[in-house]
């Protein structure tokens, strides 16, 4: 009897080990393709810092001027002499006031505050908005290879696709596989477009795919439909576990060149080249679903010619590897890094002296007469400027102008949210992000 027990109690353990070590697909893949999101993220501090420095000198020029009796006069005072300027930088220049000066405008109309406090003009006033100007300007770093336009949208690029025929980042009208590969049709199609695209191709698990089957991670899985490939609010989810995912992956990226060859390493040898018998001289590379030997097609369904994978063109003869135009992209954008962290020692202390006007605006309204049931600024539900296109983040809750000075401090200590990054223009990545409406949202991103 006690044998018999024994017996039981073995097979029940058995049983158990065996559920408990479900094989998880695609998971060396995903964590691959988490090392590339990373990577890219990297000069997000960068245009975080630029983005908050320039929401403050904005704060700075309202707080500054919305007391004085002739603001467009001290706007004109303002003004950059662009004949002063040589034509490369003249445009930069005259263009950064020009958006430094509506922001403030747009702000200031919001604020409800358009009647000036004093009838005396107040001297320190165009010193602080000379300041603050400056820095705003310098803080887009125009003209430099790191400029945070071409950081945001090479940014974009890699992990959304661009507009062009190098991006198909989920347009919102394609079957999966359209997005992810496959050479079963008319014309082969190819994924690669976009870092976001080849993540969810890899892990949303099909609608007709084994119900007993994880995908990347567990935790990970998530049914959808070649139907519905593209909806917005599915793929919305799907992201959002991936991205949460990615993050708990650590990773040094102090040698970011080192850092991509060893990650283009690995991906390579998961990387399976196929011959396609019934179209000579046809050659693919799939990533994911290493065990199928017939993979021809990326649709997600669970058969042995078609999976949750990506299917990548082969790149010719003189590569000999598959083409993949973020990856492309990518390398352009890893090249920039080394500047990128001194700029961002720069930007530091751009960030001190934008920190020290504020405290200088401040101390010199303390001392200025005020009107009777005249309320301060900092107390109006002013809501902030826009902080840009790059910066994104699944919140619905913005802050208001009060709230973001109140919590100044936990901005720059915050290190445990996320930034995500907008797709390019006209596109649809099905993923329903919202642009950041505070800087108080500014988390650390991925390091």
């Amino acid at each position: 009897m006690w044998k018999f027990k024994v017996l039981v109690v073995f097979a029940v353990v058995i049983i158990a080990a065996e559920i408990n070590s479900v094989k998880i697909v695609n998971q060396e893949e995903f964590e691959i393709l988490c090392g590339f999101v990373r990577l890219t993220l990297a000069p997000a501090p960068l245009i975080q810092l630029s983005q908050r420095i320039k929401n403050e000198a904005v704060s700075v020029a309202v707080d500054a001027i919305y007391r004085e009796p002739n603001q467009e006069h001290l706007w004109k005072k303002l003004l950059p002499n662009c004949e002063a300027h040589q034509i490369s930088g003249r445009e930069s220049v005259c263009d950064a006031f020009a958006r430094f000066k509506h922001e403030a405008e747009k702000r200031l109309k919001a604020s409800r505050l358009t009647e000036p406090e004093l009838t005396d003009y107040s001297p320190d006033v165009l010193d602080h908005l000379e300041k603050a100007f400056k820095l705003y300007q310098a803080s887009e770093l125009e003209g430099k290879q790191t400029s945070i336009v071409t950081l945001q949208e090479g940014i974009n690029s890699i992990m959304y696709g661009e507009n062009d025929s190098g991006g198909n980042s989920l347009w919102g009208d394609h079957f999966r596989n359209e997005d992810c590969g496959t050479v079963l049709g008319q014309r082969p199609k190819y994924a690669g477009g976009a870092l976001v695209t080849d993540l969810l191709c890899l892990c949303a698990q099909h609608v007709n795919g084994s119900d007993t089957k994880h995908l990347c991670c567990e935790g990970c899985s998530w049914r959808s439909n070649t139907a519905v490939w593209s909806e917005e609010g599915g793929l919305k989810l799907q992201w959002e576990i991936l991205r949460e995912k990615c993050i708990g992956y650590n990773m040094d990226l102090t040698n970011p060149k080192d850092r991509l060859k060893r990650l283009r390493e690995e991906m390579e040898c998961r990387t399976v080249p196929r011959g396609i018998g019934s179209r000579k001289g046809l050659f693919v590379y799939t990533y994911g679903e290493l065990e199928k030997r017939e993979l021809v097609s990326c649709g997600g369904e669970d058969r042995q010619d078609s999976g949750a994978c990506v299917l990548y063109e082969w790149g010719g003869t003189q590569i000999q590897t598959a083409r993949i135009p973020w990856m492309q992209r990518l390398e352009k954008l890893v090249d920039m890094l080394p500047n990128v962290s001194e700029e961002s020692d720069r930007m530091e202390k751009r960030r001190r002296q934008i920190e020290n006007i504020v405290y200088r605006v401040n101390e010199t309204s303390k001392k200025q007469p005020k009107l009777e049931k005249k309320e301060a600024l900092s107390q109006q539900d002013t809501p902030h400027p826009p902080l840009g296109d790059v910066l994104q983040t699944f919140t619905d809750n913005p802050n208001t102008e009060g709230e973001a000075r109140e919590n100044k401090q936990v901005q720059n200590d915050s290190s445990d949210k996320s930034v995500e990054i907008k797709p390019a223009e006209g596109r649809n990545p099905g993923i329903g992000i919202r642009p950041l409406k505070s800087a108080s949202k500014i988390g650390t991103p991925l390091t």
